[in-house]
């Protein structure tokens, strides 16, 4: 992806091998798992599967089993040391465009298990994207009670609430030195329930990643 040490993927992700560490590389991404706002529900799914080349004696299922899976509304949260990153590449040439790809590419990212099954491509509703200097800071404690539909307000609508006052809670405590970028970009309805966030509020994602990479990289083409 980039003329440099280390192609764009291994730079982001890292690499180990144990049989040749002198090739390891730390990763600059880290990842955690997405998890529901809400009190999960779980489902099943009952599935058989017979041999279709079976005797015709033979009958009955040769396999019964089941798949579990949930409708939640999930909160997901990645980082990205631009630090780590540009030693990784060796160079500053692309930094800027492979942190935008994979912002992009998590924001799209749908998983592709199951998907003849349950057809699970639904975009996500509200995206928040902050630059800023030193440790990074995930927003996940704003769902530390389970989100429900209330007060007249769907699921979605309240848990962008409790994002928006988790955030202000928060720089009530911490402050913003910090912070060099701040933007949020959500569907039209829940755009409404933000009021601590407002005045950070994208047109679009596309708007959001732009703005973010400008000021994560002044001067970057």
């Amino acid at each position: 992806m980039a003329e440099s040490n280390k192609p764009g993927d291994v730079a982001l992700f890292g690499r180990m091998m144990a049989s040749l560490p002198t090739v390891n590389v730390d990763a600059a991404v880290q990842m955690a798992h997405a998890i529901s706002v809400n009190a999960l529900q779980q489902e099943f799914d009952f599935f058989t599967a017979v041999d279709d080349l079976g005797a015709s004696d033979d009958q009955g299922a040769d396999h019964i089993g089941e798949t579990g899976y949930n409708s939640s509304t999930y909160y997901r949260f990645t980082t990205v040391d631009t630090v780590q990153l540009e030693k990784n590449l060796g160079t500053k040439e692309q930094l800027a465009e492979i942190t935008q790809a994979f912002a992009e590419a998590f924001v799209k990212a749908i998983p592709t298990g199951h998907q003849n099954a349950f057809a699970a491509h639904s975009l996500p509703a509200a995206v928040m994207v902050v630059v800023r200097n030193g440790q990074p800071v995930s927003l996940v404690d704003a769902f530390e009670s389970p989100i429900a539909p209330k007060n007249g307000k769907s699921l979605l609508e309240n848990a962008v609430i409790k994002l928006d006052t988790h955030w202000a809670d928060l720089t009530k405590m911490y402050g913003e030195k910090s912070v060099v970028f701040k933007g949020i970009v959500t569907r039209a309805q829940l755009a409404k329930q933000l009021e601590n966030l407002a005045n950070c509020e994208k047109p679009s994602v596309e708007d959001l990643l732009k703005d973010a990479i400008a000021a994560a990289f002044p001067g970057a083409n």
